[in-house]
Formats: C-alpha cells, structure tokens, sequence
C-alpha cells in the first residue's frame, strides 16, 4: 500500500505466513512461512527472489533485516534464532532460546542482534547468532512480544518513549540512549518502530485481558 495515498500497489503476493520484513532499500520483503521457511519477493517484478530459506522446524514467528540489507534474522516457535545471508539464502549462524522466539531486531550499527523470547528474557547475540552477548535480561512476567533498540548513540537524548496505560506515565528510559524497550505479560503486541530521522517513535502498550495495565521495560545495551 502506498503510505501516502492509501492505495495498493502492484498485485497482492501470495504469502503463506504472517511475519513479513522490508529491506532497508525498500526494494525486497521477507515473508515468514508457517512451514518453517522464509521467502524473499522483489517489490519491483512482485516475483519470488530464489528458492525459500529453510531450516526452522517451526512457524517463523519474527523477521528483520540487518541495516545494510546483508542479512537476515529470524526467529521461530522453534525456540531458534537464525541468520541468513540475504543474498545466497545460506544460514550463517544459529542460537537456541528458552522458548519461542516472538521479536527480534537488528541494532542500528548492525553489531547485534536482540531476541524477545516467550519464557520472560530478552537475548543479545553477536551480528551472526554465533554466540550471546551477555547473559539473558530477566524480569517480565511473561511474554515479551516485541524489542528495538534506539536508534541514537550513547550520549544522545533518549529515542525510544514509552508510557504506561491507565496512568499514562512516562517509562523511565535512561538519558544514555542505548536503550530499548519490550512489552510483557498479557499486553496486545505492540512495536516500536524506530523513525528515519531519529526522532523518538511512538510505542503503544494494551491492556491486559485482565483490565491490568502492563508497563514496558528498557535495558541498556552492552
């Protein structure tokens, strides 16, 4: 759809899942299977872009690219991270969580690689999911649903705002910058989205099914 005018552009693409990625140039998606497999599609012909990356013995539940639009990461009920070389479609590396993995995201350097996984924690791993960096970030009740990084350097005023619900008060995010922020327990998925001139994104955060309102947390990146 084109953002401005709301209309469609090209013809519908058949995806078999419901986790899809743009490249940073705009010009290919990632579609997450439900079988376990990730295509690639040219925005421009509207074609597939070789054969489907597989490996993943779950539901691709989450995808990014990297900021050059060199790799991919995914993320699937699984309980793996993976990821891929954008161009070849061959795995570089892969990582095994607590549960299954529902966001991930790239940091805007492209040095790391965060997972937000089912069992409460948030992961940092290496650009190539060859290692963790750091041990698991703890202290949700449930699960995390979505992580971003900021997109300002350390130093920087805060980028990523976020508020609870019900008090509208403002979640503490340190004045570093090098932070990012998840949501938890029974909140309706949300994302954070960083914004193209690095000005602070808007984050929204639902209530639970049980009228609580669930606040989001931030921790500050290695």
């Amino acid at each position: 759809m084109d953002a401005e005018t709301g209309h469609p552009i090209g013809d519908p693409l058949k995806l078999n899942g419901a986790e899809v990625a743009f490249s940073p140039d705009n010009s290919r998606i990632a579609c997450g299977g439900n079988n376990g497999t990730i295509q690639i599609w040219d925005l421009n012909t509207g074609r597939t872009v070789g054969k489907p990356l597989a490996g993943h013995q779950g539901p691709v539940i989450a995808l990014a690219f990297s900021p050059d639009g060199r790799r991919i990461i995914s993320g699937s009920a699984d309980q793996t991270v993976r990821v891929w070389d954008a161009a070849t479609g061959q795995p570089i590396g892969q990582q095994t969580t607590g549960g299954s993995v529902l966001s991930v995201a790239f940091s805007p350097d492209g040095t790391r690689i965060a997972s937000a996984n089912s069992d409460g924690t948030i992961q940092l791993w290496d650009a190539d999911a060859t290692h963790a960096v750091g041990p698991a970030m703890t202290g949700h009740a449930g699960n995390v649903y979505s992580v971003a990084f900021s997109p300002t350097a350390r130093g920087s005023p805060p980028a990523v705002r976020t508020r609870r619900c019900g008090c509208g008060m403002p979640t503490p995010v340190s004045p570093s910058g090098g932070h990012w922020s998840a949501t938890d327990g029974r909140s309706e998925p949300w994302r954070s989205v960083p914004t193209a001139n690095g000005s602070p994104p808007a984050a929204g955060i639902g209530p639970s099914d049980y009228g609580v309102p669930n606040p989001a947390r931030s921790w500050a990146s290695p």
